[in-house]
């Protein structure tokens, strides 16, 4: 009788502890598994410098040489160009027409870019209106310039952009 007294109470104190074991709140506020401060102190840090320098690595692997076309026909080339990108004559002329951003013209010498399509002159720095058509008449330094990101353009004759 006093065996089965004695298995009687150690399966109840058996029982007792799974239920407490189950019933125990791991990984709550009162008990993390890890902590915040691990989270947003080391953790992340940690990653974001791993992601900073693998950006850094593909950026430095990306050319940074001039683009330089010759255009044989007489249409239009539709062409995207980034903040600090600007598209400058190779020989000859080269008719730029701006369909979306904003752009500066670049004249260093004071000879203006044409707008064609109201018959004014652009100057050095002067903001360039979008739905215009502006000639650059030969290549000596006058350019347009990119001052946004995700700017288009149509240009036609033999064109760089640096």
């Amino acid at each position: 009788m006093k065996k089965r007294i004695l298995s009687v109470i150690l399966s109840a104190t058996l029982v007792i502890s799974m239920c407490a074991a189950v019933n125990a709140e791991y990984g709550s506020a009162d008990d993390p598994l890890v902590s915040l401060s691990y989270i947003t102190d080391t953790l992340l840090p940690e990653i974001y410098g791993k992601v900073d320098e693998k950006i850094d690595e593909k950026i430095k692997d990306l050319p940074t040489q001039e683009v330089q076309t010759q255009s044989t026909d007489l249409s239009y080339v539709p062409l995207q160009m980034n903040k600090g990108q600007k598209v400058e004559a190779v020989s000859g002329s080269i008719e730029v027409l701006l369909r979306r951003g904003t752009f500066k013209a670049v004249d260093p010498l004071g000879d203006h870019l044409i707008n064609m399509t109201d018959g004014t002159e652009a100057g050095e720095g002067q903001t360039l209106t979008l739905q215009n058509l502006y000639v650059i008449a030969r290549p000596d330094g006058r350019a347009i310039l990119a001052d946004a990101d995700y700017c288009w353009i149509m240009v036609r004759g033999d064109y760089k952009i640096s």
